[in-house]
């Protein structure tokens, strides 16, 4: 990316009416407003809608000075007021308006695109006929329903881009944290989200460096109905607060207080172990979401990780992990790595093939074929449906496993060989221990996806 440190992005969301059928809405617009909130000044951004056309209800404009920039502010607004009721999905309008938007802006330019359902719209282009070539598409398929092949062929085709899985929409402002990392600026140090249950009370925990600018700490929820306070919370009510290394609760104001979301930006924090500390005080589940960021060293940033793995591979195959963590660019010794991977127990074909007498009564539901979903794929859908919330039939499994370094000079590495089932596999890898050359206290995490065919 070079010496420029601030972003030209813009959000393209799929505001068909699938994501409205499908439940998607409420947390796509929370978490987009959130990630949006992580933005600093001198950040450009634009906000792009899609369904049988493109829209533009949000130019790209320059993010405005501290407190809260209003351009945010106002993207923030236009995501908020989007309407999900379009009748096609016309991903190829949304990609060539998006890139009308940043391609002459300055910075480090691309694209964030999201969709649930498939290309369906009988008088638009292949979308991979306007994929950027000079700058990176993040793609994110919502949903068994999506079409990840399509997603990640258009993050593939792009300079530097990757695709993302969120198999809930609730795993979405972890793949927006992920997002954000790429950026020069920014280090990801914790992505973590926690199904709570009411009167619930967390610790998630950050290693920030000695010397870094600015510490950003997100936490988002999955329903806007509860609000934010810093004291104790009331029903309704979720309550963040940040504790430093020194263990005392911080007073700090958020840079940004949305509707299901805060941002914290810590100037010159103290290096050591930080802590968002978040009191839930309600009846029904609430899923949160929290990401720690190491923000401001630029393209100089000592402690650095990158996760390498193969964008697809056929099923049996194995899928070699490894991760690069180094500080100063020299690879850092005796670390604990390990990893989380989230993938499917059984492929949709395997769950056609099942529940095939069952599926020969079933009428697949108009939305699933009006969103372009094959029909054995609809059927499937609407029979997966009928069956929740008692039974799931698409159903994810989790497994961990740790990384090993087999020289001092070496990655940390390890071999996915359970890999029968296709689909999306969500790989999570997590780094933390001490690095022997600075005496710096390390912790980074890092998501990638593969597409397993």
């Amino acid at each position: 990316m070079g010496t420029e440190t601030n972003v030209s992005a813009a959000v393209i969301i799929d505001t068909s009416n699938s994501m409205t059928y499908s439940g998607y809405v409420d947390i796509t617009k929370i978490d987009s407003k959130a990630f949006l909130g992580c933005f600093v000044e001198g950040d450009r951004a634009a906000v792009v809608n899609y369904d049988m056309y493109a829209h533009v209800p949000y130019a790209c404009k320059e993010v405005g000075p501290v407190p809260p920039g209003t351009t945010i502010v106002d993207a923030q607004t236009t995501i908020q007021n989007l309407v999900f009721t379009g009748g096609a999905t016309n991903i190829g309008a949304g990609l060539s308006t998006g890139n009308a938007q940043i391609q002459n802006q300055p910075n480090n330019r691309a694209l964030v695109l999201l969709s649930d359902g498939y290309n369906n719209y009988p008088y638009g282009s292949n979308p991979l006929d306007y994929v950027p070539t000079t700058y990176p598409v993040y793609s994110c398929a919502m949903g068994p329903a999506s079409d990840q092949r399509l997603m990640q062929n258009i993050a593939n085709k792009s300079d530097n881009g990757a695709y993302y899985y969120a198999p809930y929409v609730i795993d979405m402002m972890k793949i927006y944290n992920q997002i954000r990392s790429w950026t020069p600026e920014a280090s990801l140090v914790t992505n973590e989200l926690s199904q709570v249950s009411g009167w619930y009370y967390k610790l998630e925990p950050g290693e920030i460096t000695a010397g870094t600018p600015m510490g950003q700490f997100t936490v988002a929820w999955s329903d806007a109905s509860y609000t934010y306070t810093h004291d104790w919370p009331n029903d309704k009510q979720v309550s963040i607060t940040l504790v430093d290394p020194d263990l005392n609760t911080r007073d700090d104001i958020p840079w940004q207080v949305g509707t299901g979301f805060v941002v914290f930006n810590i100037n010159d924090p103290l290096p050591g172990t930080w802590q968002v500390q978040v009191m839930y005080a309600g009846e029904a589940d609430l899923g949160i979401t929290v990401g720690i960021f190491e923000y401001g060293m630029g393209v100089t940033a000592p402690l650095r990780m990158e996760v390498g793995a193969p964008p697809t591979v056929r099923a049996g195959e194995p899928i070699p992990i490894a991760a690069f963590v180094t500080d100063g660019g020299e690879p850092i010794r005796d670390l604990q790595v390990h990893m989380r991977v989230t993938r499917p127990r059984i492929s949709v074909a395997h769950a056609l093939r099942q529940y095939a007498t069952e599926l020969a009564d079933v009428r697949p539901a108009d939305e699933d074929l009006a969103r372009g979903m094959p029909e054995d794929l609809a059927r499937l859908c609407e029979l997966r449906r009928r069956r929740l919330p008692g039974k799931e039939i698409l159903p994810l499994v989790q497994h961990g496993g740790f990384l090993a370094q087999e020289s001092s000079t070496g990655p940390y590495a390890t071999t996915i060989t359970n890999t029968t089932e296709a689909g999306s596999y969500v790989i999570e890898v997590f780094a933390k221990g001490h690095s022997a050359r600075s005496g710096r206290r390390v912790q980074r995490t890092q998501m990638v996806t593969v597409l397993v065919v």
